[in-house]
């Protein structure tokens, strides 16, 4: 399904730009994949909460046949980089890290995506898939419960913290535990 163009936030050049030329790259795209069978025909091309993060401009891209996190870099800022095939970038978002893959499009430029849902075949209209993209970033931006009030802000360039040491196996059950499926009576 062609898409009308996503609605540009009117007051703020750098986001209107950004929005129009990310629905004209991906509309494009829709057209060629819209008879392709991973395509649902009840999604269009659309830029959902796009906003500044860092380096980069970050939105959720909803089309026909995916729903990703899409960032692009603010001007020429390096730190977003142009990725080879198998190759991903990690990002720190307050919830947690995640892997984007790149890719290029005339329209847009370098840009870098994290698939959310693929197909979307769940999705049964556009608004549904909406609420997914707008809840997705809402998770996105918020720390884990637990963390909330000690949360510092994203940052692409920030260590990543190795893992802690594995937790210790738990003891095997007893005898009676395990014949009677952990109910001992």
């Amino acid at each position: 399904m062609t898409s009308p163009p996503t609605v540009p936030p009117p007051d703020d050049p750098e986001l209107a730009g950004a929005t129009l030329r990310i629905h004209a790259a991906f509309d494009r795209i829709a057209r060629t994949m819209a008879e392709l069978p991973i395509a649902n025909p009840a999604l269009c091309v659309e830029v959902v909460g796009l906003r500044r993060f860092d380096a980069a401009l970050l939105a959720v891209l909803v089309t026909p046949w995916t729903i990703s996190l899409l960032l692009t870099p603010r001007g020429d800022d390096p730190r977003l980089l142009r990725l080879g095939p198998d190759e991903k970038q990690r990002w720190r978002f307050p919830s947690g890290e995640y892997d984007f893959v790149g890719g290029e499009e005339p329209e847009l430029g370098r840009f870098q995506t994290c698939s959310l849902l693929s197909p979307t075949f769940a999705m049964g209209s556009q608004e549904e898939a909406r609420a997914l993209a707008h809840a997705a970033l809402e998770g996105l931006l918020a720390p884990p419960v637990a963390e909330a009030a000690t949360a510092s802000p994203p940052s692409p360039e920030a260590p990543i913290d190795p893992p802690g040491p594995p937790a210790p196996p738990a003891p095997p059950p007893s005898r009676r535990a395990f014949l009677t499926f952990g109910r001992n009576r």
